[in-house]
């Protein structure tokens, strides 16, 4: 009984909590010039209203976790204060996790280590956060990585509801939808969207670049979501695993979406590598009926003629009718290799110099702002200086040293593992999820090589996606059923 009461008041606490949080960060915002309190009331009221809809919500915790998935094209949005950085994904995910913890303290059967080696990068990283240049910058790090880790139980406790995960599909389509929708949009008719903190522009590769990318600040990064889920449902769609009626129609207008979508985000392997995984999952994968193979077969033709356009019979006709910065992109890749080449060579260095812990999560711009005290003048003159290494693969390394490459390894190979032995074992629906996460997994890896892009939350959120479809299945919860 009061291990009960525990549990229940875990929410009402965190409800009074972040209540209290929102007054003091309006009285503080006050003292500043850029503050409106009107804003400031326009944002915090609808929030504190979703907060008591939340705890009036029969299953609060599945409430959570289908607002986080409806809000997946935005996850990555800094809200207000915009000063504190906190994105909608913080607040979300915050949420998420006290609800899961009072799930547990109430006695639900809910397994917050469902797999161990997905504790593995926590554990592993850990030293790296008191070690590292900055520690404070480290911690909230990994503190991120913690909230990560709590959306994957929530996900991996509701995922065995076969009902809910055609749900967990029709959200995954939507998002598609509305991301390439707005990338195709904002690119076409230039209208700044107002949903991301728009940067003038910048260089990359020597080139001119408008940075901002439909609901994204990054074009790489909305590529690479784009590509990844692009490649998922393609799976899903044509192996008949969408029954629901919603879930199919948003997919295939999505995946209609995705070309063009990847053409305007000038992310040369996100194109490349959404295009083959949308191929092998519409053909080789494809297990649906005639009605189906139709549907399918059309978005593969359509995917096919822009390969040919792109890479074989006028790539100049596809050009004239591309943006001139996407066609430019595509023209500088010796340029841009070059650029990649050298700040690979700096970044593993840095590991050469501590390679057993790394310098700590999030620390790169610092290593170099000690390094040379004129970039962190430049820094607070707001003046842009390099704070990611172009490669995630690299950025684990240095780090988190051998150790948290060795986590990296270990967590990755586990949910790996645990696919493949869903494919020789699984039911038919088991399949197809292990599939389709499995070719969606492959294309986050490739473009995970030329660009850290999971400091999005968007792109930190659908590794964890992809990772709970790749999780071994088990016998359905009693209180998963129920709800």
């Amino acid at each position: 009984m009061a291990r009960d009461s525990a549990g229940a008041a875990i929410p009402l606490f965190a409800l009074v909590l972040f209540g209290a949080l929102g007054i003091g960060a309006i009285t503080w915002g006050t003292s500043l010039e850029t503050f409106g309190l009107g804003r400031a009331f326009a944002f915090f009221l609808p929030l504190l209203i979703y907060g008591f809809v939340l705890l009036s919500h029969s299953d609060p915790l599945r409430f959570g976790v289908t607002t986080l998935l409806l809000l997946l094209p935005v996850l990555g949005v800094v809200m207000p204060p915009a000063r504190l950085q906190l994105t909608v994904f913080d607040v979300v995910a915050l949420l998420v996790s006290v609800l899961l913890l009072a799930r547990a303290l109430g006695g639900a059967k809910i397994d917050l280590v469902p797999v161990r080696y997905a504790m593995w990068p926590l554990l592993l990283f850990l030293p790296a956060v008191p070690m590292a240049l900055d520690p404070a910058r480290a911690f909230n790090e990994w503190w991120h990585w913690l909230l990560l880790y709590a959306v994957f139980v929530a996900l991996f406790h509701y995922l065995q509801d076969a009902q809910w995960r055609q749900r967990f599909y029709r959200y995954l389509a939507l998002g598609l939808l509305v991301s390439a929708a707005f990338v195709i949009v904002q690119k076409l008719t230039g209208v700044n969207l107002m949903l991301y903190q728009e940067r003038s522009a910048s260089i990359a590769d020597g080139i001119l670049i408008q940075r901002g990318s439909g609901l994204f600040q990054d074009p790489q990064k909305a590529g690479q979501f784009i590509a990844v889920w692009a490649g998922v449902l393609a799976v899903l769609l044509a192996r008949g695993a969408l029954t629901d009626r919603w879930a199919r129609s948003f997919a295939f207008i999505a995946l209609t979406l995705t070309v063009p979508a990847l053409l305007f985000t000038v992310s040369r392997l996100a194109l490349v590598g959404g295009l083959a995984a949308m191929l092998v999952g519409l053909t080789l994968l494809n297990r649906s009926g005639v009605a189906g193979r139709i549907m399918t077969g059309s978005i593969a033709v359509l995917l096919l003629s822009t390969a040919a356009l792109v890479f074989i019979t006028a790539p100049r006709m596809l050009f004239d009718l591309l943006p001139v910065e996407t066609v430019k992109r595509f023209e500088a890749t010796d340029e841009s290799a070059a650029v990649r080449m050298q700040i690979w060579s700096d970044s593993w260095r840095i590991f050469t110099e501590s390679p057993l812990v790394g310098i700590g999560p999030g620390n790169y711009q610092e290593y170099w702002m000690r390094r040379n005290p004129k970039l962190r003048r430049a820094k607070e003159a707001g003046l842009f200086v390099q704070d990611q290494p172009e490669s995630g693969y690299l950025k684990i390394l240095y780090e988190g040293g051998a150790f948290g490459a060795l986590g990296a390894l270990v967590f990755l190979s586990g949910f790996v593992l645990s696919a493949l032995r869903q494919l020789r074992g699984g039911t038919e629906p088991d399949r197809a999820a292990a599939w389709a996460a499995l070719l969606g997994l492959g294309v986050f890896l490739v473009t995970f090589a030329t660009l850290f892009t999971t400091s999005d939350a968007r792109n930190a959120v659908t590794l964890v996606l992809l990772l709970a479809l790749l999780a071994p299945q088990c016998e359905a919860a009693p209180d998963v059923v129920q709800s």
